[in-house]
């Protein structure tokens, strides 16, 4: 039976011209097979470890760094280093610089030693002590000297020329003697001045020394034939030649080169008033601030008194002021350790308005006599050895002939009385 349904046939699709497969081909776009695992590399984080690892800590790690980097990063920080200490040398309390200039551990840096029975030591730039041992003298005296340390500073420059006289002088008479570099208080290189003050306060707690000679940079030990240990009275507390020439202000005393006699009963009342003195000035009033007259009209800030006239002021208003200074004055004991003409300490102050450069060709003349002076004591000294060494062989020699001419004596009469029947 015929059906009415016809059979699907699939619509002939129109022909395509020959160039038709290659130009679909060509349209069809490139696609990469489809990835499952997606990998994405996150970036370590910036910490420590990752900032520090060109910096070997090891052996293994040595190994993994490549020399070139290795090498660049040391001139690398060993520049940078460089540039701070020369931009921080005249405002901060690095010392880099000035401890390469010292010569580092060999003149007792801060950072190389620390003797514990030495005050102040941890707040120092750097420091030079020297401790006489057993052979120190009854008096147990400390010389001691200050300055800011900077390698800038023409004090600082000044000590370091003239410290070698204090060390042969503390050896010679065996006293103790002690550098220190810094600043106590303040930023400013004329704030050393102030130094003393903690130092005397910080020895005075410590109670080890008995007496403290102090000496200003500019001040040098003129003749190492004389002891400073004749110059001291415990009857007073602090020993100084006058300040200026009125006799009736005993408190007046140039305090650059002075005494301090640490045992005395009233030294302890003393330096508690020197110390609520500076304490007493604030700090942005001692950075405006200037020590004289002349750094106010430069308009340099308001008046700021220095630690020799804070002294002044104690001594004034103590109660026994009068009997506690021994005030050289008048005649050769104006001059008999301090100024130019100071026959045990001379001090070129800066008073005499003479330039720096002149005032340090007089020092180091100084110095030259003081260790001219020195080496005849030694050639002294090496004559007299010389001389006893001759007198003891001679004296040697005469007891060995006296010795032989006895031996001699007893046996000619042991030979007689042999002789004899």
């Amino acid at each position: 039976m015929p059906s009415n349904t016809t059979p699907f046939t699939e619509p002939s699709s129109p022909p395509l011209p020959a160039c038709s497969f290659l130009i679909l081909v060509q349209m069809e776009p490139s696609r990469p097979p489809p990835k499952r695992i997606s990998t994405h590399k996150q970036p370590p984080p910036r910490t420590w470890q990752t900032l520090w690892a060109p910096f070997p800590f090891s052996l293994t790690a040595a190994r993994k760094v490549p020399l070139r980097a290795l090498a660049c990063w040391s001139l690398v920080l060993a520049a940078c280093l460089l540039v701070i200490n020369l931009l921080a040398g005249s405002s901060s309390d690095s010392s880099l610089l000035h401890f390469l200039r010292l010569g580092g551990s060999t003149l007792g840096s801060a950072a190389a030693r620390r003797r514990p029975d030495l005050p102040m030591l941890h707040k120092a730039r750097n420091y030079v002590s020297y401790d006489c041992g057993k052979a120190c003298a009854k008096s147990n005296l400390l010389i001691l000297q200050t300055s800011d340390g900077r390698p800038t500073s023409s004090y600082s420059r000044m000590l370091d020329t003239l410290q070698g006289t204090s060390l042969a002088y503390a050896a010679q008479w065996g006293f103790h003697y002690l550098r220190w570099d810094g600043l106590a208080k303040g930023r400013q290189a004329w704030h050393a001045t102030y130094n003393r003050i903690y130092l005397l306060h910080a020895l005075h707690q410590q109670g080890r020394f008995d007496w403290v000679l102090f000496l200003d940079p500019d001040a040098v030990l003129r003749d190492p034939r004389l002891s400073v240990e004749d110059l001291l009275d415990k009857r007073y507390a602090v020993l100084g030649c006058q300040g200026g020439d009125d006799p009736i202000h005993f408190w007046d005393i140039n305090i650059g080169v002075a005494f301090f006699n640490l045992r005395h009963r009233e030294f302890g009342s003393v330096i508690k008033g020197w110390m609520a003195a500076i304490d007493k000035v604030a700090s942005w009033t001692l950075e405006r601030g200037g020590g004289t007259d002349a750094y106010v009209a430069m308009g340099q800030g308001p008046r700021v008194k220095d630690d020799q006239q804070m002294f002044h002021d104690v001594i004034l208003k103590h109660p026994k002021g009068k009997t506690l200074v021994k005030r050289f004055f008048g005649g050769d004991d104006a001059f008999l350790f301090n100024y130019n003409k100071g026959k045990y300490v001379a001090h070129l102050i800066r008073a005499d308005n003479r330039e720096h450069d002149a005032r340090f060709f007089e020092l180091l003349q100084l110095k030259a006599v003081f260790f001219k002076t020195l080496g005849e004591i030694e050639e002294e000294r090496v004559d007299a050895a010389r001389r006893a060494l001759e007198l003891k062989r001679k004296k040697e020699k005469e007891e060995k002939e006296a010795a032989a001419a006895r031996l001699r004596q007893q046996q000619e009469k042991q030979q007689q009385k042999e002789e004899i029947p």
